[in-house]
């Protein structure tokens, strides 16, 4: 089972309609954060979850305060100066 979450102007859009086409369950976060879109994968009694994106989805996860546990892995490759930076000035005493 795929079960995609998402924002509510997100769910609104064509892919969704693809996406189900294909299989997949939507699940549309209330307020549009990470936190709402977690709490929906709870209700369907999800209790682990792997979070594999970009920097900007880990940021989000990060800078909610959701995030238990990392093992980063890391490419040999560089994506030059249009890369996103991943969790640029965050530390772990942050949290």
């Amino acid at each position: 089972m795929v079960i995609v979450t998402t924002s509510v102007g997100a769910a609104q859009r064509e892919v969704r309609s693809a996406l189900e086409r294909a299989g997949a369950e939507i699940e549309v976060a209330g307020d549009g954060t990470f936190k709402a879109a977690l709490e929906c994968l709870a209700s369907r009694q999800v209790s682990s979850l792997l979070l594999e994106g970009g920097a900007a989805l880990h940021r989000a996860a990060w800078d909610e305060r959701l995030v238990d546990f990392v093992r980063l892995y890391i490419a040999p490759g560089v994506l030059g100066p249009a890369g996103v930076s991943f969790l640029e000035g965050r530390h772990l005493r942050d949290r």
